[in-house]
């Protein structure tokens, strides 16, 4: 018994440490990527926190130049720009070409163009915690996943678009809905989000503790999904 104890122990001690180690590493690539980029990152200053109700408080975080507005007690309406959404509450968000529900202790980066709206979902916490709705699909999207809407003529031209953000995905499909329209679903690269969408990284150097950790937490969710989730490498997709 003492034998098998210590090989259990051992196994779960290697473990960890691989979990520990693939932190570690995610931890460095978005450092690394976050000195080389050639955009400017956006200071505190430059992020907003809606704290207009009770509800909302803490609950979005965006961009000075995002339009966007509340239009009911849980419902938020964005027009352009990107919302990062963590609610206290379940919350929907309206874009011109679908909504998303985010339930409590889930994130989602939304935001609104006009030919495409994109919903990644950074985390969430239960099944069902992050749901997309079009005029013809409702959709079920889990940590590290996306769905985007996009209008295009054909599907070249819905790649093109998709791509803009330089975001690295793997697994990309499109379906085609019709009226020059496409549905687009994938696994994005969390670490170049963390990069290149300012409302992300500007997490780390926030002087709130709870964007701080929020930045942390992330790194463990891109961790944890190099880890449990597919081999397959992420690509440009260009």
């Amino acid at each position: 018994m003492t034998k098998v104890f210590q090989n259990a122990f051992k196994n779960r001690m290697h473990s960890r440490s691989r979990r520990l180690g693939i932190v570690a590493v995610v931890a460095a690539l978005v450092a690394c990527s976050g000195g080389t980029t050639a955009e400017a990152q956006p200071t505190s200053a430059d992020i907003k926190v809606n704290r207009s109700t009770n509800m909302l408080k803490g609950s979005v975080k965006t961009v000075a130049d995002a339009i966007w507005e509340q239009v009911g007690t849980d419902v938020i309406k964005l027009d352009s720009g990107e919302l990062l959404i963590n609610p206290l509450n379940t919350l929907r968000v309206n874009t011109a070409h679908g909504d998303v529900y985010v339930h409590k202790n889930c994130a989602v980066l939304a935001s609104a163009e006009p030919k495409i709206s994109r919903f990644l979902v950074l985390f969430d916490s239960w099944s069902g915690g992050v749901t997309v709705t079009t005029e013809k699909r409702t959709k079920k999207v889990i940590s590290g996943s996306e769905f985007d809407v996009i209008e295009a003529s054909n599907q070249n031209t819905a790649t093109q678009e998709l791509v803009q953000d330089g975001l690295r995905r793997r697994h990309v499909k499109f379906f085609d809905e019709g009226s020059n329209r496409f549905i687009a679903t994938a696994q994005f690269s969390i670490p170049d989000a963390m990069v290149k969408q300012q409302v992300l990284s500007s997490l780390q150097s926030s002087t709130d503790k709870s964007d701080r950790n929020m930045f942390e937490h992330l790194i463990k969710v891109a961790a944890a999904i190099s880890i449990t989730g597919s081999p397959e490498p992420y690509t440009t997709h260009e």
